[in-house]
């Protein structure tokens, strides 16, 4: 009997076929794979709440609020990861938050840290991120955490807005609807809840302290005649201002009105708690953007709005505009410009006369302002004195502040 092997070949064909089939396959589950990753779609990440072994496992998924907030993080960036733990704090400490999801800090954000550290060598300064990783290789992290008394924590919205006014509001997602304005809004209201929950002293991380805050809790400060602001506060825990914050949230969130919670719902919620018992401010002197040299001069050389006796509601006391925004914020009046200037000796004259605690730099009015270092601006001679670490690194790497 002859046998037929016609179809021999054809096996071994499929046998090959099959096999490249199956390489395709694989090639595919690859690439929508990378794709996912790239795309910050169930990206694996170190779980912050994992022991300090470095177990790596999922992001906390209650609410998604990590992948929404934060839909860019990337851990290839950093060299050195080091995993955060959430970690409240409590009336003593002093506390920034960044929820922009950042990998590390610039110059400004970093110096606002130091300064406080170094003005307050026997208070914890706490920095709350929303990352839940920092990269302890950057060499302004290395400087902060050098420092004893800074310590870096995990901002856990979930655990924050637990049990909280503002609950309903964090998980019904409503501070993504816009984007822009997304880590503002979750800044304010983690400020709010913080203080409610906790206590303590919070600052923006572009307010620079210049000499020891006050020695005393329930405080906070105008930034103009007209307003009062929470970019820093001191507050116990529990007290009615903060949960006139928390609760007004909610009612008072306005999408695209970025100041809906901000300075805005600060100065309503002092009217709550202090009907008809705020006045303005009597300091009046403002320049303009034709103000010569030596009405500058005066200006920044003016010591009398720091003896204006600070304004009472209930127990909160709210200083005068110069004790915190010593610089003013506005545009057309010149003043916001001064903080950059060289070549006028504009920072030696602010700073000698100055009985500032803080100088505030507007970040998100200033953020593309640079200086370049070695020079004389209010800016620079600041951080000369008050953040010396950062600004060597500033000064000797970058050549900008």
């Amino acid at each position: 009997m002859v046998m037929d092997h016609t179809f021999a070949p054809n096996r071994t064909y499929s046998r090959t076929k099959w096999t490249k089939y199956v390489w395709i396959m694989c090639c595919s589950v690859w690439m929508v794979s990378v794709l996912r990753y790239f795309h910050s779609e169930g990206t694996t990440i170190p779980d912050p709440r994992a022991s300090s072994r470095g177990h790596l496992g999922k992001a906390p998924k209650n609410g998604e609020w990590y992948d929404l907030l934060c839909p860019r993080y990337r851990l290839q960036k950093m060299t050195e990861p080091t995993q955060l733990n959430w970690l409240p704090p409590n009336e003593d400490t002093i506390v920034f938050t960044q929820t922009s999801c950042g990998l590390n800090f610039n110059g400004r954000q970093a110096c606002a840290v130091e300064s406080a550290a170094r003005h307050h060598p026997h208070q914890l300064v706490t920095v709350f991120v929303t990352g839940p990783l920092v990269d302890w290789s950057h060499p302004l992290i290395k400087i902060l955490t050098n420092l004893d008394n800074v310590l870096f924590s995990w901002l856990d919205l979930d655990d924050l807005f637990s049990d909280s006014p503002l609950q309903h509001w964090y998980q019904e997602k409503l501070w993504l609807i816009n984007e822009e304005h997304q880590s503002a809004f979750i800044s304010d209201a983690s400020r709010a809840e913080i203080l409610r929950k906790y206590g303590g002293t919070y600052m923006d991380l572009d307010a620079l302290t210049l000499r020891p805050l006050p020695n005393r809790t329930n405080y906070l400060g105008r930034v103009d005649s007209q307003r009062i602001t929470g970019a820093i506060m001191s507050l116990v825990k529990g007290h009615p201002l903060s949960h006139i914050l928390a609760k007004s949230i909610p009612e008072v969130y306005k999408p695209f009105q970025a100041d809906s919670i901000g300075p805005a719902l600060v100065n309503s919620a002092l009217r709550e708690l202090c009907p008809g018992n705020l006045t303005s401010s009597t300091f009046s002197r403002r320049l303009s953007n034709t103000s010569s040299d030596n009405e500058v001069s005066a200006y920044l050389e003016d010591t009398s709005p720091y003896f204006q006796s600070p304004e009472m509601c209930s127990d909160l006391t709210i200083y005068p505009e110069k004790m915190f925004y010593p610089i003013g914020y506005h545009h057309y009046t010149g003043e916001r410009a001064l903080l950059f200037k060289r070549g006028r000796g504009y920072g030696e004259k602010f700073l000698r006369a100055s009985k500032a605690f803080s100088l505030h730099l507007y970040n998100s009015l200033t953020w593309m302002e640079k200086v370049v270092s070695g020079g004389d601006s209010i800016l620079e001679e600041a951080m000369r004195r008050n953040c010396p670490s950062v600004h060597q690194y500033m000064e000797e790497n970058v050549g900008l502040l």
